[in-house]
């Protein structure tokens, strides 16, 4: 019965080691019925929460919790490094967006100025009647927003 015991505590030490021995801490993980003061003391407070009814949400870096009636039914948590590694792929996909936006802010600058030119190299539009102009200056802007018309549209006015 002794050597049984002394066998169970060697495995638990070498279950509670092995992440160690690996190089990655074990995380804390929530098991389904712990109470909300289980979460809170093992996670720490959650960055948000959203509750209806008897269902409360708890929001963490790692994922979310669900609770009913204080009991934990469901947890998403992923580890701290799949954490990171989202995290880092959202700023790359949110850098990404930013870099084609401005890519397309440029271009609209740049399609704006040549349109604005070939228009007022135009003799015919400035015989246009000054309703046409108000309406074509108008669609411009709406078209080129980073376009500055002011004084054409001014000049309609």
């Amino acid at each position: 019965m002794r050597t049984r015991a002394v066998w169970i505590t060697l495995g638990v030490t070498l279950m509670t080691l092995i992440p160690c021995l690996q190089g990655t801490p074990a995380e804390p993980e929530v098991e389904i019925g712990e109470p909300l003061a289980a979460v809170i003391a093992k996670l720490g407070p959650p960055e948000g929460q959203f509750q209806t009814g008897s269902l409360l949400t708890l929001y963490y870096n790692r994922g979310m919790i669900d609770l009913i009636d204080g009991c934990v039914v469901r947890s998403s948590l992923v580890s701290s490094e799949e954490s990171r590694r989202i995290r880092q792929e959202q700023a790359r996909q949110l850098e990404e967006q930013q870099k084609k936006a401005e890519a397309e802010r440029q271009r609209l600058i740049r399609e704006g100025a040549r349109q604005l030119k070939q228009i007022l190299d135009d003799p015919d539009f400035a015989r246009r009647p000054a309703e046409n102009r108000l309406v074509f200056w108008r669609d411009f802007a709406r078209q080129f927003p980073h376009t500055d018309i002011t004084l054409h549209l001014d000049a309609v006015l």
